[in-house]
């Protein structure tokens, strides 16, 4: 567990403490490293990565431009072009220059999600 940042082990401990009681420290161990690879997969997850592996199934994503600036919010649609609607009425925002990287756009502020209407 040498790798493993300690406070992550400590919250480990804490979690397996109020959980399941006093126990064996490879519990923990087992705990704290579960905790650290959901961290490094965050991680990996919110960092650019190659426009190539972008999802292309409709997804908002945030994009990296190849002039060095970044646009927000753009899908890829049924065409394979990177579009975002906008505004009302309704405009399709279409991109003429293709990106080099993507990543996931961020989450709203807890308490700002806007339900969907039935």
């Amino acid at each position: 567990m040498n790798d493993i940042p300690k406070r992550i082990v400590s919250n480990a401990h804490t979690v397996h403490t109020k959980i399941l009681g006093r126990g064996t420290s490879y519990t923990v161990e087992c705990i704290a490293q579960a905790i650290h690879e959901a961290v490094l997969a965050e991680r990996q997850r919110c960092a650019w990565q190659p426009i190539e592996t972008a999802p292309r199934d409709g997804t908002p994503v945030d994009l990296w431009m190849k002039g060095g600036y970044r646009v927000v919010y753009f899908s890829m649609d049924e065409h394979g072009r990177w579009v975002r609607e906008e505004g009302y009425p309704v405009v399709t925002r279409v991109l003429t220059e293709e990106p080099t990287h993507w990543m996931p756009s961020p989450r709203p502020p807890r308490g700002h999600v806007k339900e969907p209407e039935q």
